[in-house]
């Protein structure tokens, strides 16, 4: 069960916590759902196109080709939080560009 907690940043007056088997839960609710509406049934491990394609129904936006080098050397990925809003996340094209790097896209993906 969602808790709520005092935000530290100040952006919020309280900011919700869950614990990790929680989340573990919430997100594979969200994983199964979207592969059975998707194929028709569940298979592991689900496949790039498909983790593309729920965080594109899931996010306002999804740039796979960003330039995010403005904000340091080593971001390879930036989720934008907007207040009633869908997030806008953003994935450094150095990891859609090469295909040797597919399993660190995968990971900045999922994350």
């Amino acid at each position: 069960m969602v808790t709520y907690v005092k935000d530290q940043t100040g952006r919020f007056p309280e900011r919700p916590h869950y614990k990790p088997e929680e989340l573990d839960r919430e997100c594979e609710s969200i994983v199964t759902e979207f592969l059975r509406n998707r194929h028709g049934s569940v298979h592991f491990p689900i496949s790039t196109g498909d983790l593309t394609r729920l965080i594109e129904q899931e996010a306002d936006s999804l740039d796979l080709y960003a330039d995010l080098t403005a904000l340091g050397e080593n971001v390879e990925g930036v989720t934008q939080f907007v207040r009633g809003a869908k997030p806008k996340v953003s994935i450094s094209a150095a990891l859609s560009e090469s295909s040797r790097m597919e399993n660190r896209l995968r990971t900045t993906l999922t994350h």
